[in-house]
């Protein structure tokens, strides 16, 4: 039983297992994350530099960790599906994200050193040499070693310690993205472990619920030699199309329990606001998030399936920090694995969004209400406004005031009940009762009477019957206007 895996799977690994080409940013500064946090004798704040070359189509991601020696660098940079890394402590571990980026260009090289090392060593993997390769009859074993090179550098000139990833011949479908500065930049601010904005009101509300031993790491990620470093997306509020900004009101916190009761399985927080509707498609702090290791898992979509209603999933600001090493990402990290651990997870945010949810459904109906009360204030106004332009018999005008003015009633009840109502509409609604107390014992006489008898009940009757048929008072009277207009 010599050959268990067929050359197949290295094509799967690297060409066939990722579909977003931004992937191979989340991947290389998650290594970069495990091994600035390994280095415990590190001195400098962890740092990743990125560059984007679009006229190359290449880019370039190095970190100041403690790199690799050449010895590391052969076993942990050549097997396919397998590291060094531990399962449930570091973010990767599984061996294959370094080769994200495989299915998106031509080559991808490794470049690190160990401080102490007079050396560089690099490995170089051929994405194109995969792709055009014909592995039939071939273990995993020789098509790995038909598309890896490897060699050193004199050390003269690079960092003491760093470590590196050089993407090259980007696919031009891929360029769109991998090679935008904006976009890339908003991928890793929304995914990344980053720090949050400073203008972010709850920043330290967050950073104050994870134990010294569990706050979550993160780096200064630098663009193009930009100074201002990434940062998370989160700002002083929700900006809604055509609405502007509205700024978050407060924030609640949640706690989940392992199985076993020996600590917090997840910490997390939502970022309450007016909830005034579903955010923008895009957004980046749209959706109750995942994250572990200070990485995103998954979408903004990640926990939808715990709200009752998936629609105020996309109201939501938040985010769940993953800390129980029992709950890992699966390979593509778009969910967790399934497990008892998974399913305590589950059953505990499904509860706590549960009263996420009952605030938002709180002011989708104060909302409705509102619009609602709106709506009727706006029909008053035009019912008083038919009156005023005297289309309508006495009697009906006294009608239609009457009815006015009990549906006033009604709206100031509600105006003094309602927590939302602004001062205008209240000033809107005195304004119009004032109107209508002119006609409801005043005299009123109509346009109707000066013509015949008999011709003035038949416009009467036309125009009652207009009042009755019309979908609102403007309607009806923009038709009875309409009937009177001179030849």
């Amino acid at each position: 039983m010599r050959e268990v895996a067929g050359s197949e799977l290295l094509k799967l690994v690297t060409a066939g297992l990722y579909s977003d080409p931004l992937v191979l940013y989340r991947e290389y500064i998650q290594n970069a994350a495990d091994s600035i946090a390994s280095d415990s004798d590190k001195h400098e704040i962890g740092r990743v530099d990125i560059e984007i070359e679009h006229r190359r189509r290449r880019v370039t991601i190095r970190d100041n960790g403690p790199g690799l020696s050449q010895t590391e660098m052969r076993r942990q940079l050549v097997p396919l599906g397998r590291s060094d890394k531990q399962c449930g402590k570091d973010r990767g571990f599984r061996g294959i994200g370094r080769l994200a980026a495989l299915g998106f260009a031509e080559t991808v090289t490794f470049r690190t050193r160990r401080e102490g090392d007079n050396a560089v060593s690099w490995v170089t993997w051929s994405g194109s040499g995969i792709r055009g390769t014909d592995f039939a009859g071939m273990d995993v074993g020789s098509a790995v070693s038909k598309s890896v090179e490897m060699g050193s550098v004199r050390g003269d000139g690079w960092p003491a310690h760093f470590f590196e990833v050089v993407i090259e011949n980007v696919a031009r479908h891929a360029a769109g993205v991998a090679l935008n500065e904006d976009v890339v930049r908003t991928y890793i601010g929304a995914v990344c472990p980053v720090p949050m904005r400073s203008d972010f009101p709850f920043r330290q509300d967050v950073e104050a619920l994870f134990p010294s031993e569990n706050r979550p790491l993160t780096l200064r990620v630098h663009i193009n030699g930009d100074e201002t470093p990434v940062t998370r997306p989160h700002g002083p509020g929700v900006r809604i199309s055509g609405q502007g900004e509205e700024p978050f009101t407060g924030v609640e916190t949640c706690r989940v329990p392992m199985v076993d009761g020996n600590g917090d399985a997840a910490i997390g927080w939502i970022a309450h606001w007016t909830y005034s509707g579903a955010i923008p498609k895009g957004s980046s702090v749209r959706g109750v998030r995942a994250r572990q290791g200070n990485i995103q898992v998954g979408s903004e979509s990640v926990f939808v399936d715990l709200f009752a209603e998936a629609r105020f999933n996309r109201w939501c600001v938040g985010e769940i920090h993953v800390l129980d090493n029992r709950i890992r990402p699966n390979a593509r990290r778009d969910y967790f694995e399934a497990g008892p651990h998974v399913r305590n997870l589950e059953n505990h945010l499904e509860s706590f969004l549960r009263g996420v949810a009952v605030r938002c459904r709180r002011a989708s109906s104060s909302r409705n209400q509102a619009r609602k009360r709106l709506a009727e204030l706006r029909e008053v106004e035009e019912t008083c406004a038919l009156v005023e332009a005297r289309y309508l018999s006495a009697e009906h005008a006294r009608s239609l005031v009457v009815s006015g003015l009990r549906e006033i009633e009604k709206l100031q009840r509600a105006f003094v009940r309602s927590e939302d109502h602004a001062e205008p509409d209240s000033r809107r609604l005195q304004a119009v009762k004032t109107r209508m107390d002119v006609f409801e014992f005043g005299e009123y006489r109509s346009m109707l009477d000066d013509l015949p008898q008999q011709e003035s009940e038949v416009y009467s009757k036309v125009f009652h019957a207009v009042t009755q048929v019309s979908p609102s008072m403007a309607a009806a009277r923009r038709t009875i206007e309409e009937i009177m207009r001179p030849e």
